[in-house]
């Protein structure tokens, strides 16, 4: 990894416990939420080891939950700004103005900010769109039977096993249907984005 890839990924992670940590204070005091964050940290490894390759989306999940930390806040610009940031890096930036969208639907707000959360979608749209348009597709680094090669060798059914089991599978869904009724209610709304 060369310096400049590394103080990327290392700016981005450093990025995405703060931004973890300061949306758990919303609901839980620091400690707490510093323990939320490290936990973050020290699964990460484990659970997204591929995207030292991909350091794009290391920003993605900073994206999103700062975009939840403005909606929580009814923040209307700064979701905006950062649904088009979002949209900028990666489509799934779509998610921050869906899930503001989502939230003023559920609180059954009818006026300007419900208008400011379509257009929110709207401006997502309009920035992934003219993205596509104007910029050249990039050149395929790895091809789609390479990928399903890797993901069906070896090493790569291990590490899916690995996550599936940590993660996805039993003890990651385990542990959110135990919690669920323990987590603020702002969290189990935005729950469709998992």
């Amino acid at each position: 990894m060369h310096r400049i890839d590394a103080a990327f990924v290392f700016t981005a992670l450093a990025a995405l416990l703060w931004s973890l940590f300061l949306y758990l204070r919303n609901w839980y005091p620091p400690q707490l939420a510093l323990i939320g964050a490290l936990l973050v940290a020290a699964t990460r490894p484990i659970a997204l080891p591929h995207h030292f390759y991909s350091p794009y989306s290391l920003v993605e999940p900073t994206f999103l939950i700062l975009g939840l930390h403005a909606i929580y806040h009814g923040r209307a610009r700064y979701v905006l700004v950062l649904a088009v940031l979002a949209s900028l890096n990666c489509e799934t930036g779509i998610f921050i103005p869906m899930g503001h969208l989502f939230h003023e639907w559920r609180t059954r707000t009818h006026g300007r900010r419900f208008v400011v959360a379509i257009a929110g979608v709207g401006l997502s749209i309009l920035t992934i769109a003219a993205l596509r348009l104007s910029l050249d597709p990039a050149p395929e680094s790895i091809t789609l039977d390479a990928v399903r090669a890797i993901n069906l060798s070896p090493e790569g059914l291990t590490a899916d096993t690995t996550n599936v089991a940590l993660f996805a599978g039993v003890s990651g869904w385990v542990l959110a249907a135990a919690g669920w009724r323990h987590a603020p209610l702002f969290v189990r709304q935005q729950a469709w984005m998992t």
